[in-house]
């Protein structure tokens, strides 16, 4: 995966969502208006995995799986267009039945 600052939109069965991820040597942070996200990403060609950690900075914000304030996703899926977008899809570690899928494509390169 590219570094960079990413556009992600998210989707689960509680809403969608949007916000910004920036990558930089395999290490994600990033967040939206309610919460921050955090993580490792690990690719192989174009497959890619990660575990990140979402933590809620604004109490009256929910996430799209309503409202939790701190967990874990286990996300898996594709790069594609020479590692500028990606697809990935998981669960909330330990609650399989709150899957969630995660698009997003670059929009700037980090200086």
């Amino acid at each position: 995966m590219q570094d960079g600052i990413y556009r992600v939109q998210l989707q689960a069965i509680g809403g969608i969502g949007s916000g910004l991820m920036i990558v930089s040597k395999c290490s994600l942070n990033g967040g939206d208006f309610g919460y921050t996200y955090q993580g490792h990403v690990q690719s192989t060609g174009n497959n890619i995995s990660t575990k990140v950690h979402i933590s809620r900075h604004d109490p009256t914000v929910h996430s799209v799986f309503g409202p939790l304030d701190n967990f874990d996703l286990d996300l898996s899926g594709t790069l594609s267009h020479g590692g500028h977008a990606f697809h990935l899809s998981g669960t909330v570690v330990s609650q399989p039945q709150l899957r969630i899928a995660i698009t997003g494509r670059k929009v700037r390169a980090l200086v």
